[in-house]
């Protein structure tokens, strides 16, 4: 339960509960935006007075409030919930139907991939005794031997043993690229069906259409490693087998992954990417799709990027922190020939989506969102409620701030929050009882 709040913020809350109708309107808003920490409001272009980032605490009438939609739970827990939610339906409805998609894509080819970056350096490890047989120094002079057992909360997990020699540059110049190396192994794979079927890639096309959900996930070391989950349709139909066999499709993937290169021209010659040799493969079973589902899912509300500023107050900078000033670094080399953004370099040079999925492979996040919001409509009209603040898509809709008016209210609506997740949990255990 949220913990009692300081003395000024209990004051802004009373002030707020001597206004009725200010309660009720933060109420509304509340239940509109799901809770969401850090809410944005607009206005009507027609109704619009003036444009502003500061809200007053008797300014919420008028004003749509919309949720953050953020996915990272530190920022926003209730809409990262959400976002984990949805994830979860997409991966599953992928995995066995459901939702619009036909449940035979159940039987259809399925396997789960994991796909790791290349060594840049020896780093502490936590499986087993860390470097316990190397005895030599590195050429700076540095022990290549730890012998530390490390546990897994363990800080100095995926530190260099050697920043000198650790390939920094070439992490970085990774993660910005994983997206375009996960493109080329998808074409590589195309070809390779093909290629087995004893068919063009044109007919291959034709013949069986690739599906697939991908998700980045960063290790702690501070690279990032793709899990992706494969699937073979019928070109034309869902509700067709596909033509080639899992077996076919595992046998692609063998052949393909240790081939997949990207080139990346630099001022100073050319830099080959690949995938590292530890490659995961699992044919995907029935038994097994709820965990694959949550654990596909839980990355997405992690947050890849360093708070630099954090870390500078702190005192000191953690291995995640040097890879990102180098990445703010690279990003004003002209060697790396903008291989690198600025934007970045807070997440260590990637700057992609961490979830991607083919059009085909489930649902979207906007067809999810319109079977909730109408979901949640049929409820309020069964128990004769208002409906909730309407927001009509056809209407233009100007920004007019974000956040609550005050810590106060940001107070109460997150005890809200939490008061309606004890009372789910409670009817949960009351159902579960009843059985």
């Amino acid at each position: 339960m949220t913990a009692l709040p300081e003395e000024w913020v209990l004051s802004e809350v009373a002030e707020r509960f001597r206004d009725p109708q200010g309660v009720a309107d933060l109420h509304a808003r509340a239940r509109a935006t799901k809770y969401c920490a850090h809410p944005i409001f607009l206005r009507t272009v027609t109704t619009i007075e003036r444009r502003s980032t500061k809200i007053s605490a008797d300014d919420y009438n008028g004003r749509i409030a919309r949720p953050c939609g953020s996915r990272i739970r530190s920022y926003c827990e209730a809409c990262s919930y959400l976002y984990y939610g949805d994830s979860l339906q997409m991966v599953r409805t992928g995995l066995i139907g459901g939702k619009g998609i036909p449940e035979t894509v159940a039987e259809h080819p399925k396997v789960f991939l994991t796909l790791t970056a290349p060594s840049f350096g020896r780093v502490h490890a936590s499986s087993g005794v860390c470097h316990p047989a190397l005895r030599r120094a590195c050429r700076h002079g540095r022990s290549l031997r730890c012998g530390i057992e490390h546990r897994w909360e363990d800080p100095t997990v995926g530190v260099p043993l050697c920043h000198e020699c650790y390939d920094g540059p070439g992490q970085i110049l990774f993660n910005a690229s994983i997206s375009r190396l996960w493109d080329y192994t998808l074409i590589g794979l195309r070809r390779e069906l093909s290629r087995g079927a004893g068919v063009s890639v044109r007919r291959g096309q034709e013949l069986v259409r690739l599906e697939y959900l991908r998700v980045f996930e960063l290790q702690r070391r501070g690279a990032l490693h793709a899990h992706a989950i494969v699937r073979l349709d019928s070109w034309n139909n869902l509700t067709e087998e596909p033509t080639l066999s899992v077996e076919d499709l595992v046998g692609a993937i063998d052949r393909v992954i240790p081939h997949v290169k990207l080139k990346l021209a630099l001022a100073k010659g050319n830099r080959v990417l690949t995938w590292g040799p530890e490659v995961d493969l699992q044919v995907v079973e029935p038994a097994f799709v709820d965990q694959i589902s949550g654990y596909v899912s839980k990355y997405l509300s992690k947050d890849i990027g360093v708070d630099l500023a954090a870390e500078e107050e702190s005192g000191g900078q953690s291995h995640l922190a040097y890879l990102a000033s180098l990445a703010g670094d690279m990003a004003k080399d002209p060697i790396f020939l903008r291989q690198v953004s600025h934007r970045n370099a807070r997440s260590l040079g990637f700057g992609g989506h961490l979830m991607s999925a083919s059009k085909r492979f489930s649902l979207s996040r906007s067809a999810l969102s319109a079977i909730r919001r109408d979901f949640a409509q049929m409820a309020r009209e069964a128990r004769g409620e208002a409906p909730d603040q309407a927001f009509d898509e056809e209407m233009t809709y100007r920004y007019d701030g974000r956040d609550w008016a005050s810590t106060g209210d940001a107070w109460l609506v997150e005890l809200e929050r939490q008061q309606r997740l004890a009372a789910i949990k409670e009817g949960k255990e009351v159902i579960r009882e009843g059985r």
